[in-house]
């Protein structure tokens, strides 16, 4: 276990006083285990006792593995390069003895020479070797063996469990987004948060003479359902400790519990499923799906939520459309025993995977697409729990008699990768962490094991690379936040070139607000190439001139024109969406929002149709679309860094020819849009005024116009400045448009009363967005405000300092890099209350007491960004046009940014759309 990352996960704790109270919910905070009543000697005795059978248990395992995995591969590998030496035979491929003999793995390991290959296989042999060993196998004998994946076999975290039931059918663990894990323990909710190890008493339900029989969070990690014995399913805040609602409609226990946005399913002994809306009345109108003939144990929705599967005590597995029906959509007779242990794959749509009890003992996979079995594999023991690997093709199961283990199947071969052994009863519950790394065990030995087997960097190809400097830096600043923090400031090498990074918002407003330190970082010379010399990167007076020049082309007055632009190419994005919609499927709408705000920048700085929206001119968007991803890939890896080195890569290759592309298409829109003017006005185009030529037409055209209209821009001056606001105005603004789209679908309260704001402005309405319903979307703005604060679309802004600075007693040389991160700035605690929850509402209170660098998204000073007004009407535009038509909702949710020169997700952010 990595020493940092349990500092981090599970963080030690003074333990607290113990006391017990009547009262639910008790703010009464226990030490690191659930209820300290178990006797000292029974405690001690049962951690010496695990003690010495993992240590004999270690000491087996080490032995076996010498001989079998290293002894044995080495002798298979040595009988291959005899055979070639003696017989000449060749090296043929060999089976891999450490897999099990089945179609899926019989090629797993293996090496082959083809004779007819033309490739000399002389490479590093020396010529005047006198080994006996040919050229051929001295080559293999030397080549890298694959690293062997070591998983630790013994728990990082033990926690005593008194009361765990020890009853297959109930469901009693579960762990929320937010890091807190909920324990069913007898008539008590118990909230261990694994931040800081502390214990909270959620409820008990002994004054009601009850018993808790199932725990489930919701998506966002903030609200508990809680299923009792007499049939009830309760609601719980679990920030306040306060019960918000209390549903009933069974009369029987409810052992399985699942969410679906604000729809919760239940099942219960009394062998139905109900689905209701926790925030309604009791008395609501509910679905209820009936179908099985025993218990309801297992309930499960898709990823995409439009499918539920449920397992029951009738050896039956049904899956349910997300519809009115009330009949199963699926049904599924193979298991021969109770089916509890339910889990969907999040890595191929419509992959199920069961597993059941002790008469059965089979884990079986189901594509619900076509509903067949795709394969199993008998476990030997009861399936208890069964959940996926968020992050590789892997599946975790537990088991219950009589082997009492938990297992790691890699997916679609079914091979074990390890076994984990330690608890002595049945391990009937099970729960994965929020970053996907841990799981914990619950048994009937009355104990909860952590255990740490899946590493998210090996499914990660960001994280896969030491190079990946920016990210590395990033994760780095991250860690040390509130270390460095303390200081404001921090230093950190890379090579031999030293940057700062600032933390405190007055160190901030004295390097933003320099009118001296305007010099752009090294770090944004890799866009030389395409942007040139333009407002982004220039410096000195070349800088002060041109930002001179442009600031009127950014007037709001110019600016309103553009807002009949934003509107057409809205609705093109709406009817993509609608088709989604009503298709009922989820996508990353990352690309759609991309080609959106490509065609809007296309024609509002060179007022040319590119139809990016609807797959025409596909040249020039490709070649935008592959020169940003090639400069992100550049911007990883330092190596990449010297232009000579870059350009003999395949990336370097790609950005050549999309930047030859992009300059073409921008030259020939400029020498159109030029000849046309000098048609209208003459040669002398430096005496026309642009509001003229905006006069006689739409005023779509007034940032290419000025520049044409100015005095003393080369057509390569001015090319600069066009590509500059392409680059700028496309991908910062699409990544803002995602971040806040994925914030929206996480919180339908925030969504709901965006759009209760827009519905007072619009009515049933049909009609487009104008100037002065803009003005009046205040609660939107607030929305946009908070999403650039948690996911600025740029995270860092760096100057290379020209001077000497000084910061209170810090002196910082000149040449030095400065860097701001914006992630770290925007949630300091002493400027946003809760930094690290979305509320919009902070920013309704204008005289909110923040400094005023705390909060700087478009930067600050004399390089602010000239686009930002341009950016706010756009971002207004098409967010309400997308809350009039649709409700947003998130299914992927643990999304980490990318610490690139933009904000990206490192993966796919799946969301789900709703027509209203």
């Amino acid at each position: 276990m990595d020493p940092e990352y349990e500092k981090r996960l599970l963080g030690e704790s003074p333990i607290g006083k113990s006391q017990t109270t009547p009262t639910s919910p008790s703010k009464h905070v226990y030490s690191d285990r659930f209820i300290p009543v178990r006797t000292k000697a029974r405690v001690s005795l049962t951690f010496e006792g695990q003690e010495k059978k993992q240590t004999m248990e270690k000491d087996c395992r080490k032995t076996s593995r010498t001989e079998t995995s290293e002894t044995r591969e080495s002798s298979v590998i040595y009988n291959c390069l005899l055979k070639n030496e003696l017989l000449g035979a060749g090296i043929e491929e060999t089976e891999n003895i450490l897999s099990p003999k089945s179609h899926f793995s019989n090629n797993v390991l293996s090496f082959k020479i083809s004779r007819n290959s033309t490739r000399s296989v002389e490479t590093n042999v020396s010529p005047y070797s006198v080994s006996p060993v040919t050229n051929k196998s001295q080559k293999l004998l030397r080549s890298p063996r694959k690293a062997v994946r070591k998983i630790s076999k013994i728990p990082f975290k033990v926690l005593d469990a008194p009361e765990l039931e020890d009853d297959f059918y109930l469901n009693l663990v579960d762990w929320s987004s937010q890091n807190m894990l909920s324990v069913g323990l007898g008539s008590c909710v118990y909230l261990w948060s694994a931040c800081t190890s502390m214990v909270n008493k959620l409820c008990d339900l002994a004054t009601e003479n009850d018993k808790v029989t199932s725990v489930c969070w919701n998506e966002r990690g903030s609200t508990l359902a809680v299923g009792t014995h007499k049939g009830l399913v309760q609601i719980w805040d679990a920030a306040n400790g306060k019960m918000i609602n209390s549903l009933p409609g069974h009369n029987a226990r409810v052992g399985a519990l699942a969410w679906n946005a604000e729809m919760l399913s239940s099942g219960s002994r009394d062998r139905t499923i109900l689905q209701r809306d926790f925030r309604c009345s009791p008395t609501s109108p509910e679905r209820r799906l009936v179908g099985h003939r025993q218990e309801v144990c297992g309930l499960k929705w898709s990823p995409d939520y439009q499918h539920l599967a449920s397992g029951g005590n009738d050896n039956k597995l049904f899956v349910w459309s997300n519809s009115n029906a009330t009949a199963p959509l699926q049904t599924y007779c193979d298991h021969i025993a109770a089916v509890k242990a339910i889990s969907w794959s999040p890595h191929q749509h419509g992959l199920l995977a069961s597993g059941g009890g002790t008469a059965d003992r089979c884990i079986r996979f189901w594509n619900t697409l076509n509903a067949q079995c795709l394969q199993y594999v008998d476990t030997g023991s009861q399936v208890c729990n069964l959940a996926w690997s968020k992050h590789s093709n892997e599946v975790v199961s537990t088991h219950g008699y009589s082997q009492n283990q938990i297992v790691v199947w890699k997916y679609p071969s079914l091979q074990q990768i390890t076994k984990l052994t330690g608890h002595t009863y049945r391990v009937l519950y099970l729960a994965m962490s929020p970053d996907g790394e841990s799981i914990v065990t619950g048994a009937g030995d009355e104990t909860l094991r952590f255990w740490n087997i899946f590493n998210k960097s090996r499914s990660s190809k960001e994280n896969r690379s030491v190079l990946n400097m920016f990210s590395h830096m990033t994760r780095y600043m991250i860690k040390h936040t509130e270390e460095f923090r303390k200081y404001g400031i921090g230093k950190v090498w890379i090579f031999n070139i030293p940057y700062v990074v600032i933390f405190k918002d007055e160190y901030v407003e004295k390097i933003l607000s320099s009118s001296k330190l305007i010099t752009k970082g090294r770090e944004y010379k890799l866009l030389k190439p395409w942007l040139g010399d333009g407002l982004l990167l220039s410096t000195g007076d070349k800088w002060r001139k041109r930002r001179k020049l442009l600031t009127p082309s950014f007037h709001f007055q110019v600016l309103k024109d553009f807002i009949q632009v934003f509107n057409e190419h809205s609705q093109t994005l709406l009817s993509k969406f609608q088709t989604y919609a009503d298709k009922g499927i989820s996508v990353d709408i990352f690309k759609d929002l991309s080609l959106c705000t490509l065609d809007i920048i296309c024609e509002t700085a060179m007022g040319c149709h590119v139809n990016a929206q609807r797959g025409s001119n596909s040249e020039y968007v490709e070649a935008v679309n592959e020169a940003c991803r090639c400069i992100h890939i550049r911007q990883k890896n330092p190596l990449f860094l010297p232009d000579w080195l870059f350009n003999l890569t395949p990336w370097g290759k790609i950005v050549n020819n999309s930047i030859k592309i992009l300059h073409s298409f921008t030259l020939s829109v400029i020498d159109k849009r030029r000849g046309e003017l000098v048609d209208l006005f003459g040669d002398n185009l430096s005496s026309v005024d642009a509001e003229a030529i905006c006069g006689r037409q739409r005023g779509k055209l007034a940032f290419l116009d000025m520049l044409l209209c100015s005095e003393g821009l080369t057509i390569e001056d001015i090319r600069e400045e066009v590509d500059t606001f392409m680059f700028e105005g496309h991908d910062t603004t699409s990544v803002a448009l995602s971040w806040t789209c994925y914030l929206l679908g996480l919180h339908p309260e925030v969504q709901e009363k965006a759009f209760e704001e827009l519905n007072d402005i619009f009515g049933t309405s049909d009609r487009l967005a104008t100037e002065e319903d803009l003005k009046r979307l205040t609660y939107l703005e607030c929305i946009i405000k908070e999403s650039l604060r948690l996911y600025p679309p740029v995270p860092f802004f760096a100057r290379t300092l020209t001077h000497d600075v000084k910061l209170d007693q810090y002196l910082i040389p000149k040449e030095t890099v400065a860097i701001i991160m914006l992630y770290v700035l925007h949630t300091d605690e002493k400027n946003f209350k809760n930094a690290h929850e979305f509320n919009p509402e902070r920013f309704l209170n204008q005289n909110a007491n923040k400094h005023s660098h705390a909060y700087v998204p478009f930067s600050a000073g004399p390089r602010n960004c000239i686009g930002q007004k341009f950016a706010m009407l756009e971002l207004k535009v098409i967010l309400s046009s997308i809350l009039r038509k649709f409700r947003l909702r998130t299914l992927t949710k643990d999304i980490s940014p990318s610490g690139e020169i933009v904000l990206r997700a490192a993966d796919k952010v799946l969301i789900k759309l709703f027509s209203r």
